[in-house]
């Protein structure tokens, strides 16, 4: 099946999205793993994006985690860490502490202990520990956010983001950041964002010439291709993905993605042009643009455009990729369902 989420939703959404999620993990620890120490005083937490509810992830060897610290008290307060250590620092080691996080770093198969002192703002210092492990990756995954394909296109000169999972042998995901047991070959085709802290994609700089880079996984036989192209290649343009619009409620962002021979081109960022040829039926919004209606709607943006319904039918998008061809356009139309909004069952 092909993926509907990217990170640009493909940038857009997805942005919009982790910053709610941040704003919950401020007040909530909803994008957390966290767990109260053994001593009752502080409360550690860090940044998840799997099995959120389980503290006790192994990290991945080789990876690091910035574990937060904080009162266990309703209100929480926030401390100061004054010192802290690992009873095994051959399995986890303490690489730096500072303000509130101390960050550890995987370096072999094994649990450890963390100690940790603190200070609140009153001056008070309170100790507390809590149990980590780590452990090696076995299994690792690359895929791509506009495609099941092994192989994606990207545009030149453009960032670009490929998810990647790391697993242990029984499947658990391996967390942290920093560790990327890929190889990327050719030199020169994608540039590595090695200071990103990111545990879910590769962020990448594409080149400005054409070109194929191979990633390869130093820990199985996972491989990927991604395919730098033009925006002069395009010759058309898709959803990304099935959409239904309901009459009266909010806008839906809808992706739209340009094509070549059919394929999808990930997280193009281009100008698009948006337009409706059933202004009864809905009204049409680029994501950056003021222009709504029938009116032209424009915007050098991920292909995200927003549709309100105005009455059940086909909402027909006309779409254009304004700068392909050599910027004589790639026109395309597509349509969306308009319907009532879907009963709750049983109301």
């Amino acid at each position: 099946m092909q993926p509907v989420f990217s990170p640009q939703l493909d940038n857009a959404l997805g942005r919009a999205l982790r910053c709610a999620c941040l704003l919950a993990l401020l007040t909530a620890s909803a994008c957390a793993s966290q767990t109260t120490g053994d001593l009752g005083n502080l409360r550690f937490w860090y940044l998840a994006d799997d099995k959120i509810a389980d503290f006790n992830k192994a990290i991945a060897v080789g990876a690091r985690i910035d574990l937060h610290v904080a009162t266990a008290t309703t209100p929480e307060q926030l401390v100061t860490v004054l010192a802290a250590t690992s009873d095994k620092p051959e399995a986890l080691k303490i690489v730096e502490f500072k303000g509130d996080v101390v960050t550890l770093e995987g370096t072999g198969d094994g649990p450890a202990t963390i100690d940790v002192k603190g200070k609140k703002a009153n001056a008070q210092e309170v100790p507390d520990k809590v149990h980590m492990r780590a452990a090696k990756v076995q299994k690792t995954a690359l895929r791509h956010t506009c495609t099941a394909d092994p192989e994606g296109l990207y545009l030149v000169n453009q960032d670009i983001y490929v998810p990647f999972d790391l697993k242990h042998a029984n499947n658990e995901p391996a967390i942290g950041y920093g560790y990327r047991p890929f190889t990327n070959e050719p030199a020169g085709v994608l540039t590595l964002d090695t200071a990103s802290k990111d545990q879910q994609f590769l962020h990448f700089t594409t080149a400005a010439a054409k070109g194929v880079a191979t990633l390869k996984s130093t820990v199985d036989a996972t491989t990927a291709s991604v395919k730098l192209v033009d925006i002069d290649d395009v010759d058309g343009a898709a959803l990304g993905g099935t959409y239904f619009v309901a009459v009266g409620l909010l806008e839906v962002p809808v992706l739209v993605r340009p094509t070549i021979g059919g394929k999808p081109v990930c997280q193009a960022k281009t100008e698009v042009k948006a337009t409706t040829t059933t202004p009864d039926t809905c009204s049409v919004k680029v994501l950056g643009s003021t222009a709504v209606g029938a009116s032209a709607a424009t915007a050098d943006t991920y292909g995200l455009v927003k549709v309100k319904g105005l009455k059940a039918g086909k909402c027909t998008l006309a779409v254009e990729f304004s700068k392909a061809k050599g910027g004589a356009g790639v026109k395309a139309e597509l349509s969306v369902d308009v319907g009532p909004p879907v009963k709750p069952a049983g109301s």
